[in-house]
């Protein structure tokens, strides 16, 4: 008889959870609405090997300021790797953030 009527109250504890009124937030953030940030991409996952100005040329890695690559060029070397530089492909979430880090690799060049 305990174990019935605390099932009871759980059942109706939850049903009154579920009807609060709480709903799914309004401004959940779409795809479309993300914008990352290129440069904090960049810092966090290129700048030990490539330098913050992209000069720096650790573990053979390319001048980033003279590249003559355009940018497929570039988005292919950033996902599939190049030499000794591993790929990231799955490492950046998604196309936004791939296009923010080429964005800020632009702003590298002479």
């Amino acid at each position: 008889m305990v174990l019935r009527n605390s099932l009871i109250i759980s059942g109706f504890s939850i049903f009154l959870l579920a009807c609060s009124g709480e709903s799914e937030p309004t401004n959940v953030t779409q795809e479309s609405d993300y914008t990352a940030d290129g440069e904090l991409l960049y810092l966090n996952s290129c700048a030990a090997c490539h330098g913050v100005d992209g000069k720096l040329g650790a573990s053979n890695a390319f001048d980033l300021s003279e590249t003559k690559l355009n940018g497929e060029e570039i988005r292919q070397v950033i996902l599939k790797g190049r030499k000794s530089m591993p790929p990231f492909e799955g490492i950046l979430k998604d196309s936004v953030e791939l296009e923010a880090v080429i964005s800020h690799l632009e702003t590298l060049k002479k």
